[in-house]
């Protein structure tokens, strides 16, 4: 069998070469007792492997990724069109940061035509969509868009006190009830 590794980023001290973590960890691997760097090490090994992860060159587990989630509207509240229903400010710990996905979720399904969301950067005056979300007649996420999201990578960058605008351009004939518009930046 060969072994898979890991990368576990700012773990100078490891008892592994290379700061590498085999895939399949063996005890006797180890010195006893373990230094505090190789127990980090450890600790992020087990908790990565009890949430299931494929391990490889990457793994959610050591992801640097951050995301920001809104609840735009209470969940018994029905949507309604236009700017700026939710607003969300930037802290230094997302300066230089990129939006790299974005999911909106309503808890009661919309019929008849689609709903249509924005995220709008207000500091810099532009559009973060060059395709909007949009949740389709009857379904209650994003992720099953007929027209997915598509993220406008020339502003997609984000920077410390940037201010972020969630504006709903359109919404179905029936309208959607509770809206929760995550953000994911990395």
């Amino acid at each position: 069998m060969t072994e898979k590794f890991y990368r576990i980023p700012n773990e100078d001290e490891s008892q592994f070469s290379g700061n590498q973590v085999p895939a399949e960890l063996n005890p006797q691997q180890l010195t006893w007792p373990l230094d505090w760097n190789t127990q980090q090490v450890l600790r992020r090994w087990l908790t990565a492997a009890l949430e299931g992860v494929e391990f490889g060159e990457t793994t959610p587990a050591f992801s640097s990724s951050k995301g920001l989630q809104a609840v735009v509207y209470d969940f018994g509240n029905s949507l309604g069109t236009g700017d700026g229903k939710f607003y969300m400010h930037i802290d230094s710990r997302l300066d230089g940061f990129s939006l790299v996905d974005v999911h909106a979720e309503v808890i009661t399904a919309g019929t008849t035509g689609t709903t249509d969301i924005q995220i709008a950067n207000v500091t810099q005056g532009v559009d973060m969509l060059s395709t909007k979300l949009t949740l389709d007649s009857g379904e209650t996420g994003s992720d099953t868009a007929a027209t997915p999201a598509v993220i406008n990578t020339s502003n997609d960058l984000v920077t410390e006190n940037d201010v972020l605008r969630i504006d709903i351009d359109a919404i179905s004939t029936t309208a959607p009830k509770g809206l929760i518009v995550t953000l994911g930046f990395a």
